[in-house]
């Protein structure tokens, strides 16, 4: 039998099947905590900026309205925002986020779980960063079964799991950095303002 070594290097554990990790983990959720996490991420967001001081509003994505007449809930703060690659990082890993991991505070996994796993045709995050906007889209692959970030074609008409955006679909709210999460529910034709089936507090 082999004598283990400290210095032997350890490989490490691996997660096949993350869609049915998430959708499992997700039965543990209350239907309505998808907006506390939100809203907590949007919160440790803003404490990461110098004044440690912003703005959170709930509403309606007016940019989906008026594209498609559908009513899709969002967040919006003016936190200390993201760069496509750190949306990359950060949202398309599992136990990842922008603050430090702790057993006293959030994992890094709360709106994963709760929030994409209630909206698997997407969350779409528009994120500004020194003025610069970038959009991620993750999503439920109907095809594969697998949660994470949908490829987009970009203006130049290069591909990539990120993307630029203008500035006419920032929120009034972000001056130079902040972040709107658009939930897109079950179907893009889903209206997410309604509650959820089986919410306690409707």
């Amino acid at each position: 039998m082999a004598t283990p070594s400290a210095h032997s290097g350890t490989l490490p554990f691996s997660v096949a099947h993350t869609g049915f990790l998430l959708d499992r983990m997700a039965k543990d959720c209350s239907e309505l905590q998808f907006l506390r996490e939100l809203t907590q991420n949007a919160i440790e967001s803003i404490l990461r900026t110098p004044q440690k001081s912003g703005q959170i509003v709930w509403d309606v994505d007016w940019t989906s309205y008026d594209l498609a007449g559908v009513y899709k809930l969002c967040i919006n703060d003016n936190g200390d925002g993201m760069t496509g690659e750190d949306m990359i990082k950060y949202i398309n890993h599992l136990s990842s986020s922008g603050g430090i991991q702790a057993h006293t505070g959030n994992y890094g996994v709360g709106a994963k779980i709760a929030a994409a796993t209630r909206n698997q045709a997407g969350l779409v995050y528009l994120s500004w960063r020194d003025g610069l906007g970038s959009m991620i889209h993750f999503w439920k692959d109907p095809q594969t079964g697998e949660y994470g970030l949908m490829q987009m074609k970009r203006p130049d008409d290069s591909w990539g799991h990120w993307a630029h955006v203008e500035n006419s679909v920032k929120p009034e709210l972000v001056d130079s950095h902040g972040t709107k999460v658009v939930l897109y529910g079950s179907s893009d034709d889903a209206n997410t303002m309604t509650p959820p089936e089986g919410a306690s507090s409707p």
